[in-house]
């Protein structure tokens, strides 16, 4: 439910921190109850509400009756899972966990255990479940030790946990001034070691990675008078590995008027993700064959007889071979994730009863081997990317340059749009308004106009010069079904290393799977030529905004739109390409010097030097007009285009109708700017 806003390596969700705040408030059941309410919110005020995701109350001595009466004791839209109080005039116990309503979509489950001693809520983030336990301990330690015991069972709920609320105990001496100081021992000691080693639990409190709130108490509850009080953290949180890692802060926030429980504040900060990395098939992967029979089956479980359903087949086996290859790769990560969990879980819990056993000559071995064990597993996974960047540099040609030593030391360089300029000159740094900036430059910039038979008219000035370019014999040579040596051929073309686009398959897939894939690539080509109909799903894009050197970024036209497309696409948009490369220099004008196959955009410098060199020897005047034209091949207008080719000898079908497929309809995703 809760966690994590923007990114932890293995739970991903949209938070960056999480506020929790657990209180024992001591009794709301009373006759003063809705004046009591009010106080509630007085206090938790001074906790700053504003900020708190999710609420642990224990102790609220509220019946089921008045539970109902008595709504919501927080200001704004919060969903509660109350526990009602027993005992006699329902005067013990009682829980809440509350938390704010946009995060109810999440929850998988709730459950109340232990005669409601313990409320848990289990909730859904990316492929993982995540725990939250709300606890009022019994006040005797044997029934504290039954109590551990039972809540043993449902650690498998979940994959990491958060416990908070009042524990009723303390664990170090540390954690009470006056009174007696005894502390956790015995039948207790144990069912508490396994109930926090099944959960994998460390207080936070003595976690370096969380530091105090400024102005947090050291003590939550105080017992006695001003003069002889007993001090006590009875109050606590405990959560597993997961928070360890990720940090934050946690204290005791002063100014109950309530109860003699302060209540325990905690801010955990998820670690950001730079930027987004797109995804693909890693190439270890490609290369392991126990895999090949698994994307055999895939592939034929689809109907590949019937060509009105062909392309739809391909769409949705893609997908199916995407799908395979994340649940492979999640579930390596989350195995060695799971595995270092649980040997910092046994690490922790060796570590605790060391405390309380120093001399254990077993204990001491034990945890010696749980350090040997778990650096052996993390220099195992540092040695398996040291191995793979040094294979790739061997690969081109053991070159010590910078590509080489930026293998090993990945530089991030945060950058990112903070505000846009509009069109009146003014700045904005709403993130809403900026996405619309930027849409609408892109749509203006990138659409044609709207050609029309008025707009054809007004050209056809232009189209009484264009001549017939093609033979009958190129044009026929043009519109032959492509073959699966042309189709192979323009797959090795585009580079096994280039990006690939949403699908995640890269080209290097294509080529591995050739055996069986290919016969069903070069028939897909052939029917998006001859019919002109390409599956929308692959001509989605993803755009990434690039920044031109050295300027600034304020604006939109300061940035490169990059756009990955999928490469299932590419092979299809080469192939047609690499058909027409040998006719083009009979096409285009000698003039045209770039992007031809045997010229030289140099041609035309060359040709400017010996027209200076002929000038100054006649002692000619010379005039020369250079112009640039913005955008020029984001601008081509299609629909012109459709016109001019079969004045120029193309055959419209299948020839212009297959070439229109790449571009007609096409989609694009712009969320990665």
């Amino acid at each position: 439910m809760l966690f994590l806003r923007k990114g932890h390596p293995s739970i991903l969700c949209n938070m960056d921190a999480l506020h929790l705040l657990s209180w024992n408030v001591q009794g709301l059941g009373g006759q003063a109850f809705r004046r009591v309410k009010g106080l509630v919110r007085s206090d938790l005020g001074t906790s700053n509400i504003g900020t708190i995701d999710i609420l642990f109350l224990q102790e609220h001595h509220l019946c089921r009756d008045r539970i109902q009466k008595y709504g919501s004791i927080l200001p704004g839209r919060w969903t509660h899972f109350w526990v009602p109080a027993f005992g006699p005039n329902s005067r013990q116990a009682g829980l809440c966990i509350a938390l704010r309503q946009h995060l109810q979509s999440i929850i998988l489950s709730a459950g109340t255990v232990m005669n409601k001693r313990a409320q848990f809520l289990i909730i859904k983030i990316g492929c993982h479940k995540v725990g939250l336990m709300n606890i009022y301990a019994p006040n005797s330690a044997s029934a504290r030790a039954s109590f551990w015991s039972s809540l043993v069972e449902y650690a498998g709920l979940a994959d990491c946990w958060v416990v908070g609320g009042d524990f009723n105990m303390i664990e170090d001496a540390s954690d009470r001034l006056g009174g007696t100081t005894t502390t956790i021992s015995g039948g207790e000691a144990k069912c508490w070691d396994s109930f926090s080693f099944a959960f994998g639990l460390l207080d936070l409190w003595k976690v370096q990675s969380f530091s105090r709130i400024q102005g947090s108490l050291n003590f939550s509850r105080s017992d006695g008078s001003v003069v002889s009080a007993t001090l006590s953290r009875l109050d606590r949180f405990y959560a597993s590995s997961f928070f360890w890692d990720a940090g934050g802060s946690l204290g005791i926030i002063p100014g109950s008027t309530i109860s003699d429980h302060d209540p325990l504040k905690l801010n955990v900060t998820f670690h950001k993700k730079r930027y987004s990395k797109q995804w693909r098939i890693p190439t270890s992967l490609l290369s392991d064959d126990s895999h090949r029979m698994s994307i055999v089956q895939i592939w034929s479980n689809y109907n590949w007889t019937d060509d009105c359903l062909f392309l739809r087949n391909m769409v949705d086996a893609i997908l199916d071979t995407k799908n395979f290859f994340i649940n492979i790769v999640s579930a390596s990560v989350y195995r060695y994730n799971s595995e270092i969990a649980n040997l910092r879980r046994a690490l922790a819990a060796l570590q605790k009863l060391l405390e309380r056993n120093p001399t254990s000559s077993m204990l001491l071995s034990d945890l010696q081997q749980v350090k040997r064990s778990l650096k052996e597993k993390q220099q195992a996974h540092s040695n398996f990317f040291f191995y793979r960047n040094a294979a790739r540099w061997s690969q081109k040609q053991d070159r010590v340059n910078k590509e080489f030593f930026n293998q090993f030391k990945r530089k991030y360089k945060p950058l990112s749009i903070t505000s846009l300029k509009r069109l009146d000159g003014s700045y904005t740094s709403d993130e809403s308004e900026m996405r619309g900036i930027v849409s609408d430059y892109y749509h203006q910039l990138l659409s044609a106009t709207t050609f029309t038979t008025d707009s054809l008219y007004k050209k056809q000035d232009i189209l009484v010069t264009i001549q017939r370019k093609i033979t009958n014999e190129m044009a026929s040579h043009l519109i032959q079904p492509f073959t699966s040596q042309e189709v192979l051929s323009a797959t090795k073309s585009l580079g096994k290393d280039v990006c690939p686009g949403k699908d995640g398959i890269g080209v290097v897939f294509y080529l591995h799977y050739w055996d069986f894939l290919g016969p069903i690539l070069t028939r897909a080509t052939n029917l998006i030529f001859s019919t002109g109909n390409m599956p929308a799903e692959w001509k989605e894009g993803i755009i990434y905004m690039i920044p031109k050197a050295n300027m600034q970024y304020d604006e939109v036209s300061k940035w490169r739109p990059i756009t990955l497309l999928n490469d299932i696409y590419k092979i299809v948009a080469k192939t047609i390409a690499i058909r027409l490369r040998s006719m083009l220099p009979s096409i285009i004008h000698d003039t045209q010097s770039g992007f031809v196959q045997d010229r030289s955009i140099f041609d035309n410098i060359f040709l400017f030097w010996e027209m200076v060199a002929l000038a100054q020897q006649n002692k000619q005047q010379m005039a020369v007009l250079l112009l640039d034209f913005e955008k020029a091949y984001d601008k081509v207008e299609w629909d012109f285009l459709e016109v001019v080719l079969p004045i120029l000898g193309f055959l419209v079908v299948p020839w212009i109708t297959g070439v229109s497929a790449l571009y007609r309809q096409a989609m694009k995703i712009s969320n990665h700017w």
